[in-house]
């Protein structure tokens, strides 16, 4: 378990400092800014990312399976919260522009973090059968359409 925490911390960083500080170093040397709601936007999620690593020592440290489940179930939290985010900002026609493409890279790096740090549950959640083996539902789920 400790391996993997660690595994997870390192991914994300490597998240952190490969692509998210690319953009933001793209954003400096091109002058882009962001308009108030890709801000705030992105600001709700970073609200989600910091939870989800206020949750993860505690997952690492604790045996209660309810902090496990929390730390997971952050990724849908966070995915929930973004497939508003996207759907808002589609309504709205968004413009193609440099400012728009470096809001969807940013969430999309934001996304792979909270992925990577939620992941980390995985091993105990497995330990104990509380994970499937796909997240493809059993064929006798579908609906038919």
């Amino acid at each position: 378990m400790i391996l993997h925490y660690a595994g997870s911390l390192e991914h994300a960083g490597d998240i952190i400092r490969r692509n998210l500080g690319d953009r933001a170093r793209t954003k400096v040397r091109r002058n882009t800014s962001l308009d108030a709601m890709p801000q705030d936007s992105l600001a709700a999620l970073r609200s989600v990312v910091l939870e989800t690593l206020r949750v993860l020592p505690a997952a690492l440290c604790s045996d209660d399976l309810e902090v496990a489940k929390e730390l997971a179930s952050r990724k849908d939290t966070f995915r929930a919260l973004e497939d508003r985010i996207v759907a808002a900002d589609l309504s709205r026609g968004a413009p193609d522009s440099a400012a728009a493409k470096l809001f969807l890279d940013i969430l999309r790096d934001l996304h792979r973090v909270t992925s990577v740090l939620s992941a980390a549950a995985y091993p105990r959640l497995a330990a104990t059968g509380l994970m499937h083996g796909s997240r493809l539902r059993d064929q006798g789920q579908i609906r038919s359409e």
